[in-house]
């Protein structure tokens, strides 16, 4: 499957004619200039900025039905249901026929939305509200919609007109995060209640009514080719584009067990996400991972069935806001109910085939280690996927194929997962980090940079661990967690520079080689 990712309307023209002009016209705006057929893919351009103005589309193709046209709505459009093209074909000759239909729908996202609830046995006082560890203003107990919008909108991270808020005098209060905070994940407000007057035992809340969905999210089923969320047994190739993705990210998280506070209750048929950042999706396919090697018993209707790390496992329902999953064996099968909690800490994750960058992709993966306002950022800042294991030696991870100037910045977090990488080029450097930033605990990940700028383990709290580098050209640095396995091989050959950090080795086989 592909991904840009996608999230803008397509609209697709053919024209069959053997000469003349032609106009086009966008919705109600006036006609373009008359264009000579046949046209280059410049010429439809120039015309689309004359109609629907400069920047708001992207032309591909010459409008032939052997090379159709393609035309991507962007700038004031994105996002956007817009409609159909028109094309004037009355100057048109030998008997000239026009079609033009929606190639691709827009995706138009979620806002992310919390509730507040003010303690009903609030008698008086204020609160504030806080993001990033940046407070409101006093907030009266019994303050209206507008005030309390007002207060947040001047808290440094929201900012004017980035939220709105809807409810009753005095909670609860529905916050709506949009414009510059629109589809994009939120996490929770925190409260100041030292202020609160209260009679009785104080109880207060944030909660997450929804957590946000839009154009730049990994999670996002309209951004990708296929019209659903990367698979087990996918192969990603992110293609021309320059959509970043920084949201939906956390496609591998730790589970547990859950069951009945009461035994007497049936027993629940749930996993419990217990970080509460997981980023699956309803009908995905995941594969348990055990730390210690050892998978629940678990049944299906009453039959005993095996899992271990090689069973496809179906996601019925993924609730962000409960932390509950639900699994099947099938696809809308019967839920799996869980016996045992085995030793050690249990992950599921989707594990890729492969995952293929191109370096016509020029959009983001993942966050910089800082926010706009300088802080640490406290978001999943790399894309946390498996992969499943190479076969017949060739790479499940591959950066930087082809033409193009690349990304500068592609955040990856493989976990356990064996990666086989193969790192043919990267972006530029921005800041202080390289393009490319990999952290992995597998003994076995390989690594073979021909060119690019590539980091291991530089962001802090990350650890790697290699059994093979090789580094033809390019630039590698190794952060402060870099672990190679016993009887690892670095291979450095003349045209690469390699900076090695903190590596810890107990027994490596290190050798430098000249051009």
């Amino acid at each position: 499957m592909n991904g840009s990712p996608l999230l803008n309307e397509i609209q697709r023209v053919v024209v069959q004619a053997s000469g003349g002009t032609f106009k086009v016209r966008h919705d109600t705006e006036a006609w373009s200039s008359a264009t000579n057929w046949p046209a280059s893919t410049a010429a439809w351009q120039d015309a689309l900025d004359e109609t629907a103005g400069d920047g708001n589309t992207i032309a591909t193709g010459l409008g032939t039905p052997s090379s159709p046209l393609s035309v991507e709505f962007v700038g004031d459009f994105e996002t956007t249901e817009v409609p159909l093209l028109r094309v004037d074909t009355s100057l048109l000759t030998g008997n000239a026929t026009i079609g033009v239909q929606l190639a691709r729908d827009p995706v138009t996202g979620l806002h992310a939305i919390q509730r507040v609830i003010v303690d009903p046995n609030a008698s008086g006082g204020s609160i504030r509200l806080g993001r990033n560890g940046r407070f409101s203003g006093a907030i009266a107990w019994n303050a209206n919609a507008s005030a309390v919008d007002t207060s947040l909108e001047a808290v440094p991270g929201i900012g004017a007109g980035n939220l709105t808020v809807e409810g009753q005098a005095g909670s609860p209060w529905i916050i709506s995060f949009v414009n510059d905070l629109a589809f994009t994940p939120i996490e929770l407000l925190t409260i100041d209640q030292d202020g609160l007057i209260v009679t009785g035992i104080g109880v207060m809340a944030v909660e997450e009514e929804n957590a946000g969905a839009g154009p730049n999210f990994w999670a996002t089923a309209g951004n990708w080719t296929l019209g659903r969320v990367p698979n087990t047994h996918d192969v990603v190739d992110l293609g021309p584009g320059r959509s970043d993705i920084l949201a939906g990210l956390v496609q591998r998280a730790p589970v547990i067990i859950k069951f009945p506070d009461d035994p007497e209750e049936p027993q629940e048929t749930d996993l419990l996400d217990t970080d509460g950042l997981a980023d699956f999706v309803d009908g995905q396919v995941l594969r348990m991972k055990s730390s210690s090697g050892e998978f629940p018993t678990a049944s299906v209707d009453g039959e005993s069935v095996t899992i271990d790390g090689e069973v496809d496992l179906y996601v019925l329902s993924a609730s962000r806001i409960d932390r509950n999953l639900q699994l099947a064996l099938a696809r809308e099968g019967l839920p799996i109910v869980w016996s045992s909690i085995p030793n050690g800490t249990l992950y599921l994750q989707v594990e890729l085939l492969l995952l293929r960058h191109q370096m016509a992709y020029t959009g983001k993966i993942g966050l910089p280690p800082r926010d706009d306002s300088g802080r640490f950022e406290d978001k999943p800042k790399s894309l946390r996927i498996g992969f499943l294991p190479s076969r017949l030696e060739q790479p499940n991870l591959q950066l930087g194929v082809g033409e193009g100037s690349g990304s500068t910045r592609l955040n990856l977090d493989a976990g356990v997962s064996p990666v086989r990488a193969e790192i043919i080029n990267s972006g530029g450097s921005v800041g202080d980090y390289p393009p490319v930033l990999f952290d992995g605990t597998n003994d076995e990940n390989q690594f073979l940079q021909i060119q690019g700028e590539v980091g291991l383990s530089v962001l802090s709290g990350t650890t790697t661990r290699f059994r093979r580098i090789q580094l033809i050209g390019g630039r590698l640095v190794l952060g402060t967690d870099v672990h190679a396995a016993d009887g690892a091989e670095i291979e450095v050959y003349g045209a690469g520079q390699f900076l090695a950090g903190d590596l810890v080795t107990r027994r490596a086989n290190i050798r430098i080689r000249g051009q």
